[in-house]
């Protein structure tokens, strides 16, 4: 499985292209057909697909999206100011 690496800049239609293929492609309904012998593959893919729609519907909204940007940028700022002697 892999993960999903957006510019913060990226446009609203740039993240939705980004998202479309991991949705389709861990989509609960496309498992139906996995035999039983590999229920911890589907379970797998599910709890992927479940985190996908947990970021989309964050990163798909633009106030939402906004607010995880200024609370990244905030961690970012923490953490340099750490760091720093």
């Amino acid at each position: 499985m892999s993960s999903i690496s957006l510019l913060e800049s990226a446009s609203q239609e740039e993240m939705f292209a980004a998202y479309c293929q991991p949705m389709w492609e861990y989509r609960p309904d496309r498992l139906l057909g996995i035999p039983g012998r590999l229920k911890r593959f589907r379970k797998a893919a599910k709890e992927k697909w479940h985190e996908i729609q947990q970021a989309w519907s964050v990163l798909g909204d633009p106030d939402k999206r906004r607010q995880y940007d200024e609370a990244l940028s905030a961690l970012r700022c923490q953490s340099r100011s750490a760091s720093e002697p």
